[in-house]
């Protein structure tokens, strides 16, 4: 995609809730300059640099109220759902359309749009969706607290149709993201298990707890959502592409961009076809100074 971009909403985001202590932005920043240097993963670098801003701020999970209002203003949306009613296919977008929610980043304000399912999907090919109506097995990926609440409804409906569905999720606080532990009290339906990736990791990272990559490799469909699990997917996406459906809001340029949609536009992509169309295709190596 964009790394320079990247890079831009990378430091913006952690030096914002920094805004008003220098001393720990100056911190951060030596940090960031210091995950660069080494050539860490961009991914990879928003997940350490949220575990050390957390710490800086002395917050484990710095959005933690944030994410229960989230869940709040979502679960009203659900109530007024008939999922029973719709199609596999309908069912996906709308988890593509609940991915509304996310923190600051140039362009985007957190809260601008949670809670409504607008838009019109885009499927990149046309035809993604037969990846999870013809699986027996699938692994649903987290990702934003409030849309989670969909995407647990959604994986209910779907596990109460007969699909046997795994529900992933990180071990611990990033951003706006679910928990495993806050997971586990909203989960409803008969899904065959909720794993961890281990830590603050996204699933697809080599990092990632290894009983969620085996679910990852074991399951017929990975259904993804999010920017954040797009983005380690590009890096590292392990033999996965081919059965790994991404659902997400084309949030922010580079993606909007690299997918070929406009901004905010609700999209469903299968991973081998993301592949093809991310430019460059992954992180690794990037090298940048501050």
């Amino acid at each position: 995609m964009d790394p320079v971009r990247c890079t831009f909403c990378l430091v913006y985001s952690r030096l914002k809730p920094l805004i008003d202590r220098p001393d720990l932005g100056t911190r951060m920043l030596a940090f960031l300059e210091e995950a660069m240097e080494r050539g860490d993963p961009l991914p990879e670098i928003f997940v350490s640099s949220y575990e050390y801003q957390a710490m800086l701020l002395g917050q484990p999970d710095p959005l933690k109220r944030v994410k229960k209002l989230l869940n709040q203003k979502f679960s009203y949306l659900v109530s007024g759902l008939r999922l029973e009613t719709m199609s596999v296919k309908a069912l996906l977008e709308t988890m593509a359309k609940a991915n509304s929610v996310d923190i600051d980043m140039p362009g985007y304000r957190q809260g601008a749009e949670p809670g409504t399912l607008g838009g019109t999907v885009h499927w990149i090919p046309g035809g993604a969706h037969r990846l999870v109506e013809e699986a027996s097995s699938i692994a649903v990926v987290l990702d934003n607290a409030g849309e989670a609440v969909v995407d647990l409804a959604v994986a209910g409906e779907l596990a109460r149709r007969g699909y046997k569905v795994w529900l992933i999720a990180r071990g611990e606080a990033f951003e706006t993201d679910v928990t495993v532990g806050e997971v586990r009290e909203m989960v409803t339906g008969n899904v065959e298990g909720l794993v961890s990736t281990g830590g603050r990791h996204p699933a697809f990272s080599p990092r990632a707890s290894p009983e969620a990559r085996r679910v990852l490799e074991t399951v017929d469909a990975v259904i993804s959502k999010g920017i954040a699990n797009l983005e380690a997917f590009l890096d590292n996406p392990g033999g996965l592409e081919p059965k790994t459906l991404l659902l997400l809001r084309a949030k922010c340029g580079p993606v909007a961009q690299a997918l070929g949609v406009e901004r905010s536009a609700p999209v469903a992509a299968r991973g081998d076809a993301v592949l093809r169309k991310a430019d460059p295709p992954s992180f690794s190596g990037l090298k940048l100074k501050l």
